[in-house]
């Protein structure tokens, strides 16, 4: 039997990683964002997460718009200064 493939790619401590900011209402949230064949994950400290293909746009726009996302549902907590 073959064995079952993720449906999205792991995070991996050798991937290089980059992230994202956004201020939304005062707050500031980030998240690590991983972009593997066209795949934009971004991951939150809030155990949030969100993909989408790229799509021929800015893996940053992309990114801060995933986040933007994650935040209204609640799903990434604001950086505590």
């Amino acid at each position: 039997m073959a064995a079952v493939q993720p449906r999205w790619p792991e995070r991996s401590p050798t991937q290089a990683q980059t992230k994202v900011e956004v201020v939304e209402d005062g707050k500031r949230y980030v998240a690590e964002v991983h972009e593997v064949d066209g795949l934009v994950t971004i991951y939150t400290d809030a155990v949030g997460k969100k993909s989408t293909g790229l799509g021929g746009g800015n893996i940053a726009s992309v990114a801060r718009h995933m986040l933007k996302h994650l935040i209204c549902s609640g799903n990434a907590d604001p950086l505590v200064d």
